[in-house]
């Protein structure tokens, strides 16, 4: 019984700590184009990935590694009614190919639910407006949190800064960062209108 409660115990100290944490920081100005971010490691000092945006009317942005300066990861708005749908490309290192998926939300106020597919895997991103949390769920896995980004609160009426924390090596860190701009630009959407 003992043996038992001890390996709950690592089992549950294991899924709560991160494998990698970034500081994400978006841009005050980035004028008609979407929001762009400097993505930093743990301390907030090192420069990860850019994500950068062009004059385009739909969302649209790349992820970009540092210090090689590599386009690794897409994302692009569709037009569509009442719903954000996005194509998702990321760059594989081991074959060199792109990898697609989608990423898709109604467009109503109160739905903090995004549904994404990409290489055979579903991920559910539900927003919990009380906690400033956002979190990413494997449906398959019995709703494993695979990470979870939180804005910080003096951070909402300047410019965004978040925290993300990524639980799992089996999905790249890019399938997570193109997700959060989709949910900031959700957001700043709305309080345009």
């Amino acid at each position: 019984m003992l043996r038992i409660l001890f390996l709950l115990f690592i089992t549950i100290i294991t899924c709560s700590t991160s494998k990698r944490e970034y500081v994400i920081k978006k841009d005050f100005l980035t004028g008609i184009k979407a929001g762009e971010f400097s993505v930093y490691d743990q301390t907030g000092k090192i420069l990860q990935y850019r994500i950068e945006s062009r004059y385009n009317a739909l969302h649209s942005v790349e992820l970009v590694a540092y210090p090689s300066k590599q386009v690794i990861a897409r994302l692009k708005n569709q037009i569509t009614l009442l719903l954000y749908k996005g194509k998702l490309e990321i760059l594989d290192p081991k074959s060199n190919k792109w990898i697609t998926g989608t990423i898709n939300q109604k467009l109503k106020v109160l739905n903090h639910k995004s549904t994404i597919n990409w290489n055979g895997r579903q991920l559910t991103m539900k927003h919990n407006v009380a906690s400033f949390t956002t979190k990413f769920f494997d449906e398959k896995q019995r709703n494993r949190l695979m990470a979870e980004y939180r804005i910080h609160v003096v951070s909402s009426v300047v410019t965004n800064k978040y925290t993300m924390k990524i639980f799992t090596d089996e999905l790249p860190d890019a399938l997570f960062l193109l997700c959060l701009t989709v949910r900031d630009h959700i957001v700043a959407s709305k309080k345009k209108t």
